[in-house]
């Protein structure tokens, strides 16, 4: 059996909820030679804001160029369009050939971002204080269940 709470306020002007006192669920200004402060754990994580912004940034650049390679090849266009196959040089490599010499470019610098982001993100980490005390409410789908798991670290 599936229980599902929904909870609505229809004040619009009411006051926002005070500061909670055991303070901040993270806190990301590490000085890593202090201990944790008491109640929070020293975490390191990837930084997956670059790694995702990268991937993505990439991801859209190289399609477009894939797409706009397939279609020079198949139409009659002022380029030809094998080299924008290619990953970070392709588009370089046909601009010095085509009249649309900043749209070839903003594609292989988009490239070039999303892949220098997406490594950033790779190679560096990030290091946090997490609170000790959180509580995790997550979908529970096994062959005997269906529900709700709740767990929690205190």
């Amino acid at each position: 059996m599936l229980v599902l709470v929904v909870l609505t306020s229809s004040i619009a002007h009411a006051d926002p909820p005070p500061p909670d006192p055991r303070g901040p669920e993270e806190m990301d200004d590490v000085d890593l030679d202090r201990p944790a402060p008491a109640g929070y754990t020293k975490v390191t994580t990837r930084r997956r804001g670059f790694i995702i912004a990268g991937a993505i940034t990439f991801g859209v650049s190289y399609g477009s160029s894939v797409v706009a390679g397939t279609i020079a090849g198949i139409g009659s266009t002022s380029m030809r369009g094998d080299a924008l196959f290619i990953p970070f040089a392709g588009p370089f490599i046909e601009a010095a050939g085509s009249s649309d010499k900043a749209l070839l470019v903003g594609i292989g610098l988009a490239q070039v971002a999303g892949a220098v982001m997406f490594g950033f993100g790779i190679a560096t980490h990030k290091h946090l204080l997490v609170r000790n005390d959180q509580l995790t409410i997550a979908p529970l789908c096994v062959p005997d269940a269906r529900g709700l798991a709740v767990a929690g670290r205190f």
